[in-house]
């Protein structure tokens, strides 16, 4: 069953970042979007040759917002071999209890170029203390040293490896999630393993603002594509690094949401933010999984804005909306 917790109106389109503000937009959010010149450098539009620069601003900008995170039991590095015998980062988090036996495999977001461990580091610990299940974050190759589809396979070597590893990890079943481009990631994770049907199937996947259509021809970019963090063109930029060559956004494993059929994924929970470029992206993936049957949440935090979970410590409402996510998750594992 869908549940639809927020819809925003498609139609009546904003006169201004003011006017929204003064109606939906969550007041720590307004004031960051405010003085966004001093402390969201790291998402701001930057030139192609400063893509070191700015993965180490995005690592200062989670440092700075994210905060530390609930006590967990223990947490561990590890490495996974990939499909090309190299050796991919990753860490498990083993949560204070897991009843359910449960395990995540998560996929960090930032625009297929950015991001690591340590960025999301936050993020999963409130998913593993919340849900109550091990979560594995998997440190995927970035683009554009790695174009698709590196991280992908990266993806899928590490579920295969974590399905292996269930006896040790004291893990029954294993769902799937990420955010943003590790959202995408995720989701073409799901329509991979169903296509090939290599290493077992996630009971579950949790998709948390995904961008799931990289022609950005969905409204939602015309609505909330500027003025909110994350604009349109940064994204355009993203996907241009991440995909090379021209047609290939069409590809189901590029965009989920392109996939002729959904028929047979995983129960799904798909998380978006009100004022998000991508929150279209969320919400149609959640319709066309209901379409074919297959169990779906959806659920839109319609005052946050994107990579707001990135921000625990200075927005309370951000780290109320991960909390919520968390035990959502937990619930999910209890069902299946």
């Amino acid at each position: 069953m869908l549940l639809t917790f927020y819809f925003y109106h498609k139609k009546k389109k904003h006169k201004g970042v003011s006017s929204i503000f003064e109606k939906k937009l969550d007041p720590e959010i307004a004031h960051f979007l405010q003085h966004i010149p001093s402390v969201a450098a790291p998402l701001l539009p930057i030139m192609d040759h400063d893509i070191q620069r700015g993965r180490q601003e995005y690592r200062i900008f989670c440092h700075m917002h994210a905060g530390e995170g609930p006590p967990l039991h223990n947490v561990e590095n590890i490495t996974i071999p990939s499909f090309d015998k190299e050796l991919i980062p990753a860490r498990i988090y083993h949560p204070l209890r897991n009843p359910q036996r449960a395990g995540l495999l998560y996929f960090h977001g930032g625009g297929w170029q950015r991001g690591d461990l340590d960025t999301h580091d936050t993020i999963c610990r409130y998913l593993a203390h919340g849900a109550c299940c091990t979560v594995v974050s998997v440190g995927w190759r970035l683009a554009p040293e790695h174009p698709f589809p590196a991280g992908l396979y990266d993806a899928k070597a590490a579920f295969q490896w974590f399905t292996g590893q269930k006896s040790r990890l004291r893990v029954s079943k294993i769902g799937v999630a990420g955010d943003s481009a590790g959202g995408n990631i995720a989701a073409a994770l799901c329509l991979l393993l169903q296509e090939t049907k290599e290493g077992g199937y996630p009971h579950m996947q949790c998709l948390i603002y995904p961008c799931l259509d990289l022609s950005c021809s969905l409204d939602s970019h015309n609505t909330f594509g500027r003025g909110f963090l994350l604009t349109t063109e940064k994204i355009k930029t993203y996907i241009a690094h991440y995909i090379p060559k021209e047609g290939s956004v069409d590809n189901p494993l590029c965009s989920p949401l392109k996939a002729a059929s959904l028929k047979g994924l995983p129960t799904s929970y798909i998380v978006t933010c009100g004022f998000d470029p991508l929150v279209e992206d969320g919400l149609f993936y959640a319709k066309k999984l209901e379409e074919v049957g297959v169990s779906t949440t959806y659920h839109c935090f319609e005052s946050l804005i994107h990579a707001s979970f990135h921000m625990t410590k200075t927005v309370p409402a951000a780290r109320n909306a991960l909390e919520s996510i968390s035990i959502h998750i937990g619930r999910m594992f209890e069902t299946q």
